[in-house]
C-alpha cells in the first residue's frame, strides 16, 4: 500500500525531468514532427493563452529569458505561480502559510481571471 502512495511522488519529478530534457534537446520552432500543435489555433486561427509556451520553455532552458517572454508574456506569471504550488504541495508540505496562499480561492480566482484576460488581450493585440 505504501508503494502506491509514493508512485506520484516519484513519477511527477521524473516526468518533469524528462520533459525538461526533451524541451532542452528539441527546438519547437524547427522540430514539427515531435512537438504537438495547438488544437485551438488550428481550429480557430486565434491564439490560446498557452500558445508559445513550448518555445518559451525551450528558450528559458537555454538561458534566453527575453526571447521566452516574447513568445508568451503570461509565462512571467505562470511559472512562478506553479513553482509556488509545487513548493507548497511537494517540497514544503508542512509550510501551511504558503499552502494557504497558493490554494486560497482568491489567489486561484485571480489567476483564472488573469488567464482569461490574457487570452482576450493577446488576440485583440494581434489583430
Amino acid at each position: 500500500m505504501k508503494i502506491r502512495r509514493n508512485i506520484p511522488r516519484i513519477l511527477i519529478p521524473v516526468a518533469i525531468l524528462v520533459a525538461g530534457i526533451f524541451y532542452y534537446v528539441v527546438n519547437p520552432t524547427t522540430a514539427s514532427l515531435f512537438i504537438p500543435k495547438c488544437v485551438w489555433r488550428l481550429l480557430t486561427g486565434t491564439q490560446c493563452p498557452a500558445c508559445g509556451f513550448q518555445r518559451a520553455v525551450h528558450s528559458v532552458l537555454h538561458g534566453h529569458f527575453v526571447e521566452a517572454l516574447s513568445y508568451n508574456y503570461f509565462f512571467i506569471l505562470s511559472i512562478p505561480f506553479f513553482l509556488l504550488v509545487l513548493l507548497s504541495d511537494r517540497i514544503l508540505p508542512s509550510n501551511n502559510s504558503l499552502r494557504r496562499f497558493t490554494h486560497h480561492r482568491y489567489t486561484l480566482y485571480t489567476y483564472i481571471f488573469l488567464f482569461f484576460a490574457w487570452w482576450i488581450l493577446r488576440n485583440v493585440w494581434n489583430m
